[in-house]
C-alpha cells in the first residue's frame, strides 16, 4: 500500500514540467490528476520521473488516453 501523499510542491514541479512541454494542460487541476493517475498505476517515486523526461512523457501520453477513451 503507498502511503505517500503528493504535495502542493509536486503539483508545482509537474506544472513548471507542462507549462514547457504541454503548455495548454499547465494546470494545478491537471497536474494533479496526472500525479493521481502515475500513482495509482506505478511504483515509481517522482524523482525518479524527474530524472527521465521521457518516462514522464510516457504517463502524460497513457492519461490523455485514459481521458479520451472516458469521453
Amino acid at each position: 500500500m503507498n502511503h505517500y501523499q503528493i504535495s502542493d510542491e509536486d503539483i508545482d514541479g509537474v506544472v513548471r514540467y507542462l507549462q514547457i512541454y504541454h503548455p495548454e494542460r499547465a494546470n494545478r487541476e491537471y497536474a494533479r490528476a496526472l500525479l493521481v493517475h502515475i500513482q495509482a498505476g506505478v511504483q515509481i517515486t517522482l524523482h525518479e520521473l524527474a530524472q527521465n523526461p521521457e518516462k514522464f512523457e510516457t504517463f502524460v501520453t497513457a492519461f490523455e488516453k485514459t481521458k479520451q477513451d472516458d469521453a
